[in-house]
């Protein structure tokens, strides 16, 4: 429950115990590959060259990516980054330059996998996670996490998961510096999480991306989420930082990883109706609004488009699981198709009104092929 005290500190270090043992098997079974160097040399990456190329490159993914405008330049943000970032996070930043570089400009690549498998291991096991401070645990958890997307970009997403899942115990210690985000339950509070302004973006990622990918492979959670859905805060630009990167509203988020818990319940208790918990996450669908920003901008349009077409998937999610439960009638089966009609039509308007800066110009090269 959301108003209950938070769980005691030796429940949590157990939590983390578990999950860090899990990581020390899962490296032990997978051996590295010969042909890759031991380990990188974090401190021969010169600063200024690093800023450099972390602004230039990453900058033009960032351009292509960002999903809305942002309260500060972009180049700006990434050369602070480059400049403050610590040893492994700098690393994982030149990896991700050199990556993007070669990715847009089609050059040849050389074994980023396994420099990425190298690089992943060192991050895990060259220290014990119970005794590394809030920076070097978020610093290893931002590196993990930018790795799991340079491998989603690289390989597929179920590479990506099975470094996302190494994610587990730098999220989990971090999180012990946040009492009030646990629940008596020992449960992350998923409004918490994507609500309180003073969290690290790292944290809101990783929740992010554990709903997601447990929703599009059909599987639990890593983490056990307070799932209660509570009105949002006032506006506040900190807190939609994953919107701005994303798309994806934080309080769509929010009703995904309820419908999840709602799936995994499924499973555990066959006879539970939880009718009252349906019709309250459809009512929030429906009283749900985008967001959108007064920058008079033509992709306001297409931003709305993509934001409603989050709402949509999420109404054919909530329809999907809710067939698990026998009691309910075959009319769910026709909102499930009108819902799919819907983000049908709000996904073709999207792809129209895509920024003619990107969009236009990659159909004028498929074209050219």
């Amino acid at each position: 429950m959301i108003g209950a005290s938070p769980a005691p500190q030796s429940i949590l270090e157990n939590l983390v115990s578990v999950a860090s043992q899990d990581v020390v098997a899962w490296r032990e079974n997978v051996p590295p590959l010969p042909t890759i160097p031991r380990s990188v040399v974090i401190d021969t990456i010169d600063p200024d060259n690093l800023s450099s190329l972390v602004v230039s490159q990453l900058g033009r993914l960032g351009s292509r990516v960002v999903f809305g405008p942002i309260p500060y330049q972009l180049s700006t943000g990434l050369a602070r980054l480059a400049q403050e970032s610590p040893g492994v996070k700098r690393w994982s930043l030149y990896l991700g330059a050199n990556l993007v570089r070669g990715l847009l400009d089609g050059t040849p690549q050389p074994n980023y996998i396994g420099w990425i498998d190298r690089f992943q291991r060192q991050v895990t096991s060259s220290s014990v996670v119970q005794t590394l401070d809030a920076a070097e645990l978020e610093g290893r958890l931002s590196c993990l996490e930018d790795l799991a997307y340079y491998t989603s970009m690289i390989l597929d997403s179920r590479a990506s998961y099975a470094i996302l899942k190494q994610c587990l115990p730098f999220f989990l210690q971090l999180a012990t510096k946040f009492p009030d985000l646990w629940t008596v339950e020992s449960a992350i509070s998923i409004h918490r999480v994507l609500n309180t302004e003073v969290l690290s973006y790292e944290i809101r990622k990783f929740v992010l991306w554990d709903t997601v990918m447990a929703t599009a492979f059909g599987t639990a959670s890593l983490l056990h989420y307070d799932t209660t859905l509570l009105d949002p805060p006032p506006r506040n630009e900190r807190i939609r930082i994953l919107e701005r990167s994303y798309g994806c509203p934080k309080d769509i988020v929010s009703i995904i990883a309820k419908v999840n818990s709602a799936r995994i319940s499924r499973w555990l208790k066959p006879t539970d109706s939880q009718s009252e918990e349906w019709t309250e996450v459809e009512a929030r669908l429906k009283e749900w609004a985008p967001t959108l920003d007064p920058d008079l901008s033509a992709n306001v349009v297409a931003r709305f488009a993509v934001q409603e077409s989050w709402r949509q998937a999420a109404y054919i999610y909530l329809y999907m699981v809710r067939r698990l439960f026998p009691q309910y009638p075959e009319s769910e089966l026709v909102a499930c198709g009108r819902a799919c009609v819907a983000l049908t039509r709000v996904t073709l308007v999207s792809s129209l009104l895509y920024d003619k800066s990107y969009g236009w110009q990659k159909r004028s090269n498929l074209e050219a092929h």
